[in-house]
């Protein structure tokens, strides 16, 4: 009731277009643009199947920058959201190898952990937040201690391919403490050259869990 009468009184604007009609972080008219990718994989790391749900473009990616960068938390849900009706297309899709030969139901969702520094400044880490969200509405069970980053690393995207592959090599540890043999479901905001599912793929494969599969909220053109 309390949450209802806030909503009266401050109403939600777009993070995308500033309007209130809606009352929502994103409204109708904005979300209308938004074109989810079909549940195929669109590549592979180390044989596992990578999966984006959209674009990296346009309002999602003004979604992403939000998140990101201009602590718009409340775009976490969703993100969340997206991932969660674009993981149950992919469950949809019988011609998905990896689903069909790995346990769904027996899951754990993984986000890709980020600097320390980072979480600092920005207060939360994003991706966190999104997984955060999309394993709430899936209720499936959240791992953000599963794996972690042992060493800082610059920002990706200020680098080329080569020099991306060097600055994540090693930055990840898997912690075995409480894992059960789940399913891992890796989810990440964006994947370009792959650099950084590569690592957490591998780093994973090394205390050998090899049951999973990467969800990213986007690809690059």
């Amino acid at each position: 009731m309390f949450e209802g009468l806030l909503a009266l009184i401050y109403k939600e604007n777009c993070c995308i277009c500033g309007c209130s009609k809606d009352n929502n972080i994103l409204c109708k008219s904005c979300a209308k643009n938004v074109q989810m990718l079909s549940s195929f994989a669109h590549s592979k790391i180390l044989g596992v199947e990578i999966y984006s749900a959209f674009i990296y473009k346009e309002v999602i990616r003004e979604l992403i920058h939000k998140l990101k960068f201009e602590h718009k938390k409340a775009v976490a849900r969703v993100l969340g959201l997206y991932i969660f009706d674009f993981y149950e297309k992919i469950l949809d899709n019988k011609s998905c190898s990896n689903i069909n030969t790995i346990d769904l139901k027996n899951a754990v969702i993984v986000p890709i952990p980020t600097n320390k520094k980072n979480v600092q400044n920005r207060g939360y880490n994003n991706v966190y937040e999104t997984a955060f969200w999309f394993a709430k509405i899936a209720k499936l069970k959240l791992r953000a201690d599963l794996l972690i980053k042992i060493r800082n690393t610059k920002p990706q995207f200020k680098l080329d391919k080569e020099a991306r592959k060097s600055n994540v090599r090693g930055c990840f540890q898997v912690n075995l403490k409480n894992y059960n043999r789940e399913t891992v479901i890796l989810i990440d905001d964006i994947i370009t050259t792959g650099a950084t599912l590569f690592e957490a793929i591998n780093a994973f494969q090394k205390v050998g869990i090899n049951n999973i599969i990467c969800i990213t909220v986007s690809k690059a053109v």
